[in-house]
């Protein structure tokens, strides 16, 4: 069993040009003093099999031999790339940022190439935060109602999860693992009701089936 959801290329445009202009915190306890600033981009495209590739402009800061001066970026070309990783037995969804390439005001064209390296070095998804624990999200217990006698419980656990980037948008799948709990043994001699109580319609015992239902196909 899985749920899976896509979003398209325009839509992910969209939500990209939302986020612009960003300033990007990189590790403490130096974050003030490093960061990559970026303005809002003049190009978002998919790139299949790895992610969404950007050009836009900007400032950073970062510390070189003592100073933390800012310098500007007349062009950036980066890629914002989604992958799954598992880190304490859970899986999670992590974007990961690669400066590709970049032209930065007054710097020389072999320090520009160190500047890169190091921007990515602190760019990465432990750094950066940029992480969702979907298995911790979406595994839960839920307790069931006391007139289906005797389950007791329904529990999820997500664990695989998949991520495909194509032309068209990035589509996301996770598995799930479903399990009904009982709380013990049916009695036949037992009253499901209880003494004085009226049997409920047809509709009601069916209304948590239908809650699940709507619940995993949401």
């Amino acid at each position: 069993m899985h749920v899976e959801t896509f979003v398209d290329a325009p839509t992910l445009e969209r939500l990209v040009r939302q986020l612009a202009p960003v300033r990007i915190h990189m590790t403490p306890p130096e974050e003030q003093e490093r960061w990559v600033e970026l303005e809002e981009p003049s190009l978002c495209e998919l790139v299949p099999e790895r992610g969404l590739r950007v050009v836009t402009r900007g400032r950073f800061r970062i510390r070189l031999a003592g100073f933390a001066p800012t310098f500007r970026i007349r062009r950036v070309q980066l890629v914002l790339e989604p992958l799954v990783r598992v880190r304490d037995e859970r899986a999670e969804l992590a974007f990961a940022i690669e400066l590709e390439g970049g032209d930065v005001a007054r710097v020389p064209r072999f320090l520009d190439r160190r500047i890169v390296a190091r921007v990515n070095a602190a760019l990465t998804p432990k750094d950066t935060r940029l992480v969702w624990g979907f298995a911790e999200t979406l595994s839960g217990s839920f307790g069931l109602t006391p007139r289906l006698e005797p389950l007791d419980r329904f529990e999820v656990e997500a664990g695989r999860g998949k991520v495909e980037v194509s032309e068209d948008g990035v589509r996301f799948r996770v598995g799930l693992d479903p399990e009904l709990t009982r709380a013990g043994a049916l009695d036949p001699g037992g009253d499901l009701e209880g003494p004085g109580e009226p049997r409920p319609a047809t509709s009601e015992l069916l209304l948590p089936r239908v809650a699940m239902e709507t619940a995993l196909e949401v």
